[in-house]
């Protein structure tokens, strides 16, 4: 399919302002049906189009004011994957997560804000699991869409600039933090467990964004259990992953 062509379930939405503020679009006003419909059905952009030029142009800002119901919708999103991953084309789903998690709407930053209960945000992320095991793993498609590689690469990015400016040290993280960092480390390794070498790598870019303590240990098992597989990129690549300086 042509980046430009529309499957047959595209539509073009006409979105009006959630609030009074008519230059914030806010997506938490959204009813779920429509949030999907905004992130996955528009029509797919050209190389050189950015989903908030193409559809959000006329907003200043995206705050949610309702982030308990966000991150609801993100694990629900997750849960269900095998029904959305039914409806929509693989291209669509790439372009709407990457309008999720990207930069103009970033929607996990949710996840650090106390006003949503920790137990929610724990679970949205243990929810993370459920795309990789149920829809990546053993998919058929010769080449997967770069949004699944890069997804904890933006979640965890976002907690890192989101709460400490760019870096941080778990041992001095209050338990929120720290509750928050072992639900991803935890998920990544089940994502890891997959007998799946794409979901591996997705788990092995992630841990190396975690700088999580159980990190090293994780990764280093992995090169012990398959370095006679691994040329000299691949172990550097690991070895990266491992030591947290990966890309």
């Amino acid at each position: 399919m042509a980046k430009d062509a529309l499957p047959e379930n595209t539509r073009v939405l006409q979105i009006s302002p959630m609030l009074n503020d008519p230059s914030n679009l806010d997506v938490s006003k959204f009813s779920y049906e429509e949030w999907l419909g905004y992130f996955f059905e528009q029509r797919l952009l050209a190389e050189d189009e950015f989903f908030g030029d193409a559809f959000c142009s006329g907003y200043l800002s995206f705050e949610a004011s309702d982030p308990v119901k966000v991150v609801s919708y993100l694990q629900r999103i997750c849960t269900e994957f095998s029904v959305i991953s039914g409806k929509y084309s693989l291209p669509q789903l790439n372009q709407g997560f990457w309008a999720i998690l990207g930069p103009d709407f970033e929607l996990q930053q949710y996840l650090w804000q106390q006003s949503v209960p920790l137990t929610d945000r724990t679970a949205c992320i243990r929810s993370m699991y459920r795309p990789y095991a149920n829809f990546i793993a053993g998919h058929p498609a010769a080449v997967m869409e770069n949004c699944f590689d890069m997804w904890w690469d933006l979640v965890l990015k976002s907690y890192r600039w989101r709460q400490h400016n760019g870096n941080y040290d778990f041992t001095r993280l209050d338990s929120d933090g720290r509750a928050l960092l072992d639900a991803a480390f935890e998920t990544l390794c089940l994502i890891l467990s997959l007998n799946d070498e794409r979901c591996q790598a997705y788990a092995l870019h992630g841990l190396g964004h975690l700088h999580h303590p159980g990190v090293i240990q994780v990764v280093q098992r992995f090169i012990d259990s398959h370095r006679s597989e691994m040329n000299s990129e691949n172990l550097l690549w690991l070895e990266q992953c491992r030591d947290g300086t990966v890309m």
